[in-house]
């Protein structure tokens, strides 16, 4: 995961908060009695903007497990690419926001 994140990367969370890439890959290090049951991609489109860049929009889902209780999250994401890197690639910006099914009831 490190390899492909930049280093000042800004990645924008569900609750709006802002994280580093540090805080990024705390989040989703093992740690006892929780288990990713599977983590998957789905519905992506890529736009690419002169071969240097690239933005990729989809849905993430996931299921997790926390002791006995388990819970599947889903999350529409918007991540933006540069070329370079070992990996040929860098994700300089990411926004991850919730899926209309877990949307929050409209505030007016």
């Amino acid at each position: 995961m490190r390899a492909i994140l930049a280093e000042d990367i800004a990645i924008t969370a569900t609750d709006d908060s802002l994280k580093s890439r540090e805080d990024e890959i705390g989040d989703v290090r093992p740690s006892p009695g929780f288990t990713v049951d599977y983590f998957r991609s789905r519905d992506a489109n890529v736009r690419m903007f002169g071969g240097q860049s690239a933005i990729v929009t989809g849905l993430v889902e996931w299921s997790i497990r926390d002791s006995d209780r388990a819970n599947i999250v889903r999350r529409r994401y918007t991540a933006v690419y540069f070329r370079g890197g070992p990996l040929g690639w860098k994700m300089v910006a990411l926004h991850i926001g919730r899926f209309p099914d877990q949307a929050p009831a409209s505030i007016i």
